[in-house]
């Protein structure tokens, strides 16, 4: 609605961590943004890579091909590592940064901007 308001030149980010909170149904609320998505945060409800938690990446992934969206993915995952006060090491991303898997490399890969 306030997209709406605002004009045709105001677009909308989607996280989808943050929709799986709030939204009741995270595929409607994808088809309502439709032509207005310029940006899509990409993050598994644990904030883990897709494929990591329970989020149904097909049904995202083909719910964005439905509205035609073919902008950026924008990576929002942590890698899996303690980060709570009992971690007797939690600054070791910081120190000894993780790569992300093949499999999630391929995530975005596949599904990521073609531009």
């Amino acid at each position: 609605a306030l997209a709406e308001a605002v004009g045709p030149e105001c677009g909308v980010c989607l996280d989808i961590f943050h929709m799986n909170i709030e939204e009741t149904d995270v595929l409607a609320a994808i088809r309502r943004a439709g032509d207005r998505l310029v940006d899509f945060h990409v993050a598994d409800n644990n904030r883990m890579a897709p494929g990591m938690g329970t989020l149904d990446w097909p049904a995202i992934v083909e719910t964005l091909e439905e509205i035609g969206y073919d902008g950026p993915l924008s990576v929002e995952f942590c890698a899996p590592i303690d980060r709570t006060p009992a971690d007797p090491h939690p600054d070791a991303l910081e120190r000894e940064p993780i790569d992300i898997s093949p499999e999630q490399q391929k995530f975005l890969k596949e599904h990521g901007s073609a531009s």
